[in-house]
């Protein structure tokens, strides 16, 4: 007996999960009545269905048509069935007939595409990855070909329906595997900016393809949740481009995740107790660094290798434990660019005083930045720590995704499956579950961090719980959600996480109301939370939160935070933010009565899945987007690839790429 298709009911949430299937779809294949490809259903064991989708048309090649026809055959399938299409492989030439295939099945199904090519012929014993090549293709009935690309399909997710991240030999990471996954195309991205923005970016792309110009980024993971930055938003659109980006980070070692997270709070100030770095310290950190170096990056053809012998053009580290990296390039190529991106953010005066715990820490990072060229910082003037000159210093603004699964706009469909998924981790865990929409909540992404605000939050969440059901005895008030990335791996979390789960025990009835879950690396889970959630409450700026602050604005989210974020130029008090002062728990407990009081309750925003797909949400300065980060990148990239010297002053990167428009000739 078939499913009912979910909707938004009053348990639309708390419903049962959905089944997961996987879908093949095979090249388009022409006969006398117009034209036909198979579409192979699998579940993760076992092969559940084949359909024949016929093409009924003049010209059974019509792009149009022929991508309307499949996209309906598959909504039609998951609506009769109930059951969530993770991902449909494609094949190649298909993809290439139907350009817009792709991004309307990310788009308006969330099917994330999986394009793979085929050599008619035998595998050979030398062929390289299971993605190269189907073995005798041409031998192959119309249904064998399905079930075979979605046998492949199903192989590149692990587990939670997640695609796997893989890590070359070379330590680059493998983007979209290998950019067989299109989300999107160039008009996409097109319509999330300005004319004026995408001009800028065809014309700085135009100058690097001509030039054959070679980046490359180095961080220390490809993770990037939520406290480190990522690289796939702009390496993925860059690919759409035809520029050279790749993206390296090191092979891991045993012990040295905490000694980086060592580093990176004691940079950054933050803890009870902070214990400087040592000389043992600094010897790990320099030794891991160059042994990734010697043994992946500066071999033959490596990147770090001169220009003249296939090194990269231009090296940019975003990483302080690999800035010892800048050294090395200087010494393979003394003129090549290096810079630094920086999102370090220390707390109070720990780097001008000389006796701080922090000093030594700072001092390490000084010493590298001599061999960098240029710093960008991420966080604005009044933030950013003075490590170097500001005439070598240049501001680039948080960016986020519009096309991504964290950040693009869902359907109800969709959304109701995340709720469900997410409701079902809560059960898992004998967490509290959020019956939404019958039931409203509050929404904090914690990191389990020294001054990442989660203990001031809940103490908050608790005084207003007890205001609001005094003041308005038998009106329902928003729960509190706490969501966090992936497990607690070091003791510092365990820590934290253990005082707030006591914390939470102490408060009486209060367990009811809040509900802490890990949410892994599934984007789509976290942006139907964020999407449907009555606020956002960010008690730090900490690395990642000003991100996290910016895709909620985008998905005209209200965010609550702390009056320092106000120093970044999308909060805007009053408008798309509330601001209250760090730690007071007494005021930022009134001002949620305030908010969501029964006399003036908050107003949530229109449905998402009125949105037509891939339109923008709220508007976003085009410098914040994946394309304006974009064109900051190729402008640094290609002023500095050509030798010149460049001073950006303190200015702003994006701007500066704006005015140089106006007197450079791309031509």
């Amino acid at each position: 007996m078939a499913s009912v298709s979910p909707s938004f009911t009053a348990d639309a949430w708390a419903g049962r999960p959905l089944n997961i299937i996987y879908a093949g779809i095979t090249e388009l294949v022409s006969d006398a009545s117009g034209g036909r490809v198979a579409i192979a259903i699998r579940n993760s064991t076992d092969l559940v269905d084949l359909l024949v989708c016929t093409l009924h048309a003049p010209r059974p090649d019509a792009p149009d048509h022929a991508t309307s026809e499949i996209i309906s055959e598959l909504r039609e399938y998951r609506d009769k069935h109930g059951e969530k299409i993770i991902s449909a492989a494609l094949h190649e030439s298909l993809a290439d007939k139907c350009p817009s295939l792709c991004s309307r099945l990310w788009g308006e199904l969330d099917i994330v595409p999986l394009v793979l090519d085929h050599k008619d012929r035998e595998r050979q014993y030398d062929d390289q990855g299971e993605l190269a090549t189907f073995s005798g293709w041409h031998k192959k009935e119309l249904d064998e070909r399905a079930d075979s690309m979605v046998r492949k399909c199903i192989r590149s997710f692990g587990i939670g329906h997640v695609l796997h991240n893989h890590i070359n030999l070379d330590g680059s990471v493998d983007v979209d595997r290998s950019y067989h996954v299109h989300l999107a195309n160039k008009d996409d991205y097109e319509n999330t900016v300005d004319p004026t923005t995408w001009s800028l970016a065809q014309n700085y792309a135009q100058d690097l393809r001509q030039r054959d110009v070679k980046i490359a980024f180095f961080s220390m993971t490809c993770q990037g949740k939520p406290d480190v930055p990522t690289r796939h938003a702009l390496a993925r659109f860059s690919q759409s481009l035809g520029i050279y980006i790749k993206w390296f980070v090191p092979k891991p070692r045993p012990g040295m995740i905490p000694l980086i997270r060592k580093m990176q709070d004691t940079l950054e100030g933050l803890g009870d107790t902070l214990p400087d770095i040592t000389i043992n310290d600094e010897l790990l950190i320099l030794d891991f660094a160059y042994s990734n170096a010697r043994r992946y990056w500066l071999c033959e053809n490596g990147p770090l290798r001169p220009r003249a012998e296939g090194g990269v053009d231009v090296v940019i580290i975003d990483s302080a434990p690999l800035l010892t990296l800048a050294l090395l390039s200087k010494q393979q190529d003394p003129e090549r660019p290096v810079i630094f991106e920086s999102s370090l953010q220390p707390q109070g005066d720990s780097l001008g005083d000389p006796h701080s715990p922090q000093s030594r820490a700072w001092e390490f990072i000084k010493t590298r930045l001599t061999h960098v060229d240029l710093v960008v910082s991420l966080l604005p003037k009044e933030l950013a720590p003075r490590i170097m000159p500001e005439d070598h210093v240049g501001y680039m603004p948080f960016s986020v995704d519009q096309l991504d699964g964290q950040n693009k706009p869902l359907t109800n469909w969709d959304m109701v499956f995340y709720g469900r998924e997410f409701s079902s981790l809560c059960r898992t865990l004998q967490m509290s579950i959020i019956r939404y929409p019958e039931e409203q909540y509050i929404l904090h992404l914690s990191q389990f961090r020294p001054g990442d605000g989660t203990l001031c939050l809940l103490e908050s969440y608790g005084k207003f719980r007890d205001i609001y059901i005094k003041k308005y005895p038998g009106q329902a008030f928003p729960k509190l959600l706490i969501c966090h990335h992936g497990p607690f791996r070091s003791p510092e979390s365990s820590m934290l996480y253990d005082t707030v789960m006591s914390q939470l025990d102490n408060i009486e009835s209060l367990a009811s109301s809040v509900c802490i879950i890990p949410i892994g690396a599934l984007d789509q889970m976290w942006n139907a939370l964020l999407t449907n959630a009555m606020a956002l409450v960010q008690l730090s700026i900490l690395h990642g939160v000003p991100e996290l602050l910016l895709g909620a604005i985008q998905k005209e989210t209200l965010v609550i935070s702390i009056r320092e974020a106000q120093l970044f130029p999308f909060i805007r008090e009053h408008e798309n933010a509330i601001l209250v002062n760090q730690a007071d728990t007494d005021a930022i407990a009134e001002q949620l009565v305030r908010l969501f009081s029964g006399d003036e309750p908050h107003q949530l925003k229109p449905n998402p899945s009125s949105r037509k797909v891939f339109n923008k949400n709220a508007k976003l300065p085009d410098e914040t987007t994946t394309v304006g980060n974009a064109v900051s990148w190729m402008y640094l990239a290609s002023k500095l690839s050509q030798g010149e010297k460049f001073e950006p002053r303190g200015g702003n990167i994006y701007e500066l790429a704006r005015e140089e428009t106006q007197y450079y000739d791309f031509d």
